[in-house]
């Protein structure tokens, strides 16, 4: 009878092996979705940083061109009044540099003002784009989370009856078999073509011919418990 037990039990792992790795190709395609979605959120905030960056350097462009423009003044009148050369050639000097610095300013400030209308017309035409490429990502993510939950809930009954069935195994069976699947997910395999189907190791003449004869045994390579089903 518990050779009926080991045959149920050997289909069932071999059912949530299936599942599982059914569940590994989920998280990886989920994975890659996230990160190619990931990958255009960044870019998308990549180019708005610097916008932001360049229309902050603007703002503060101006407030210094305007109070250049205050300093020039105020020096052009402290110049109108200026009874000494010396001190008039020393406000000349100053004024000059004054305007030098605001002439380099106000060029930073155009090419700043052309750099951020620029970028803001290539993210505008690819907005539209973007958004239709994040709202595809949505739908593939949740379709994909769909199909994990139904994996899960395919698992979840196999793992039920798979406790109820190896209880139902003779004491000495049972011991080892819930020592394998506590460090495999495949405790209990079928022997095909004289090898073990869980680590693939050759199975000996002798042992395959005792196991035959007995309907089970294990595996010197994983421990696993085999199972020979006959065809």
């Amino acid at each position: 009878m518990f050779k009926d037990i080991i045959s149920k039990l050997a289909n069932m792992v071999e059912q949530r092996f299936v599942h599982k790795n059914k569940l590994k190709i989920l998280h990886n395609e989920l994975d890659l979705i996230m990160k190619e979605q990931s990958h255009v959120l960044r870019h998308i905030e990549s180019a708005r940083e610097t916008v932001n960056k360049s229309k902050k350097r603007i703002a503060f462009i101006e407030l210094e061109v305007k109070s250049l423009d205050e300093r020039e003044n105020l020096l052009k009148k402290r110049e109108r009044a200026a009874l000494k050369q010396r001190e008039i050639d020393s406000l000349r000097h100053e004024i000059v540099n004054i305007q030098g610095n605001r002439e380099e300013l106000e060029d930073e400030e155009m090419q700043l003002i052309l750099d951020v209308e620029k970028l803001e017309k290539k993210m505008s035409s690819e907005l539209s784009g973007i958004n239709d490429q994040l709202a595809s990502f949505d739908t593939k993510i949740k379709q994909i989370q769909e199909a994990i939950s139904t994996v899960h809930s395919a698992i979840l009954p196999i793992d039920k009856e798979m406790i109820s069935v190896a209880e139902k195994l003779p004491a000495e069976i049972k011991d080892q078999y819930k020592r394998i699947a506590h460090r495999l997910d495949r405790p209990v395999v079928i022997i095909k073509d004289c090898n073990c189907t869980g680590c693939f190791s050759s199975i000996a003449a002798k042992t395959f011919s005792e196991i035959k004869n007995v309907g089970y045994g294990y595996c010197r390579e994983c421990n696993r418990l085999l199972f020979f089903e006959k065809a």
